[in-house]
């Protein structure tokens, strides 16, 4: 796939909710680091077990998530793929396969890793999208625990 350039690449990224809140200085430090890939339906976008090697923001399409060959939930532009296991080191918790034609920005481990000292709210969004997360399993416990 063609390399995104960098002014293409900051206004997909103005379009993620990830990204709100970032300066264009700061979405150009993403936009430095960030690709674009494209999946087709059945791609394995990340596999469970897989050690996390990176993010990726969906930006067009649908994916689901699946663990344990049980579905979990489908993912939609804007919803983030693969960030818990960059930040723990741990393998990835479940499977994400699109189940449409779909797009995503990636960002590597090391350059998140990066990014996160050099673009605080970037580190102040992923926290926001984890607890976003957290809440949200906690009700489907409350209504179907």
């Amino acid at each position: 796939m063609a390399r995104t350039s960098r002014s293409q690449m900051v206004t997909v990224l103005q379009g993620v909710p990830l990204f709100n809140g970032l300066s264009k200085r700061q979405l150009a430090e993403v936009a430095k680091v960030a690709y674009e890939d494209d999946y087709a339906p059945g791609d394995v976008i990340v596999k469970e077990g897989d050690v996390g090697q990176k993010l990726v923001v969906l930006t067009a399409g649908t994916a689901d998530v699946i663990r344990k060959k049980h579905m979990l939930a489908t993912l939609r532009s804007g919803d983030v793929i693969g960030e818990i296991a960059l930040i723990d080191g741990r393998p990835r918790t479940a499977e994400v396969v699109a189940t449409s034609p779909a797009a995503g920005v990636v960002v590597y481990a090391t350059a998140f890793r990066k990014l996160l000292d050099t673009v605080p709210a970037l580190s102040r969004n992923i926290m926001l999208a984890l607890a976003a997360r957290l809440r949200e399993v906690d009700e489907h416990a409350d209504t179907h625990g």
